[in-house]
């Protein structure tokens, strides 16, 4: 969705829109709009990729104390208790990091593009670029979550 609300505000000329102000308001606030649809579903993966993270790093430090695989894994299970507070500030920095470098890099980028394509290829480029990765996030992360969840459901 994000990506025909940036088409639009081109207006695309893959999709032969007009060149009308009303198209670019529209694709401005849909883009807007759905950015709140990508933000949400984003923040868990934050959250679990710093937890496994943490807790790996953990389990790799006491793995060395000769434990065996139950305690190690009572005790990686007591030490993501212990760090859910410090996990919401390690994901709220990964994200607000990530968010801040796209604000760096967006605008350099656009420029580029609209200087060696023009204004409104650069919209359709950012559009296919949205569509690419929308193909790739559902391939590397939903893909293998509804694969796993099936596989639980089987058992």
């Amino acid at each position: 969705m994000i990506s025909l609300s940036v088409a639009i505000q081109g207006p695309s000329l893959l999709l032969d829109l007009p060149n009308k102000i009303w198209l670019i308001f529209v694709g401005t606030f849909l883009t807007g709009f759905f950015a709140a649809f990508l933000f949400v579903p984003v923040t868990p993966e934050i959250m679990d990729a710093v937890s496994t993270d943490l807790c790996n790093s953990y389990k790799e430090s006491i793995a060395k104390q000769g434990l065996s695989e139950c305690e190690i894994e009572d005790s990686v299970d007591d030490y993501s208790n212990q760090i859910r507070g410090s996990l919401a500030d390690k994901g709220a920095a990964a994200f607000n990091f990530s968010y801040s470098v796209g604000a760096m890099i967006g605008p350099v980028l656009g420029g580029v593009l609209c200087d060696n394509f023009g204004y409104r290829q650069t919209f359709d480029i950012v559009s296919l670029i949205c569509v690419l990765f929308a193909i790739a996030y559902f391939c590397t992360v939903i893909i293998p979550k509804f694969c796993c969840y099936c596989r639980k459901g089987t058992r």
